[in-house]
């Protein structure tokens, strides 16, 4: 059944640059885009970026690299 889940987006130094999802997701393979803008729609630097994926009260961290 559908469980919490919430994806942040990080910068290097800890700071939350997008909130990109928080609801609801079925079981099973899931996935979504991410387009490079921060919460207030301006387009971010190159570079390394971490998303923090959280699933009822699991959570992993995964290493992103943003390319323009």
């Amino acid at each position: 059944r559908a469980q919490p889940a919430a994806v942040t987006v990080y910068d290097l130094r800890g700071r939350a640059v997008r909130h990109l999802f928080e609801g609801r997701v079925n079981p099973g393979p899931n996935s979504m885009t991410w387009n490079g803008q921060d919460d207030r729609g301006r387009h971010l630097a190159t570079g390394v970026y971490l998303a923090r994926v959280q699933v009822a009260q699991e959570q992993q961290i995964v290493k992103m690299t943003l390319v323009k």
